[in-house]
């Protein structure tokens, strides 16, 4: 793990946990850098749907944001207050992948979800 990361887990919520076991184990499971040419910039005009949870800690949103807009023909469907595993948080979510897998265009830009309890 980078010295920046290091230190940002000092403070963070959830320490480094979200990331569990990486980078524990790449000591003992052989990886290769995929290099530079890996982490290049996407373009495509390939008709897309992003799914983006502004809440999503492993996708950050605002990363999503700026990779759909690399595709000219990518639509990205906001769902406010959902986390990375979002395709069950609301109806509407799947009925969007379901019209966009069928040829229509999304409706609505943003599905806002009830806010979240704490109890």
């Amino acid at each position: 793990m980078g010295q920046g990361a290091r230190r940002q887990a000092k403070t963070a919520l959830v320490d480094r946990t979200t990331n569990f076991p990486v980078p524990d184990v790449s000591k003992y499971v052989p990886v290769t850098d995929l290099g530079d040419e890996f982490r290049q910039e996407v373009e495509s005009d390939i008709r897309t749907l992003f799914l983006a949870g502004t809440l999503d800690g492993r996708t950050l949103y605002d990363s999503q944001k700026e990779l759909a807009n690399n595709f000219a023909n990518g639509t990205l469907l906001t769902i406010d207050g959902a986390g990375h595993n979002l395709f069950m948080s609301s109806p509407k979510v799947s009925e969007s992948i379901v019209g966009f897998l069928q040829g229509d265009d999304i409706e609505a830009s943003t599905i806002e979800l009830a806010p979240l309890v704490f109890q």
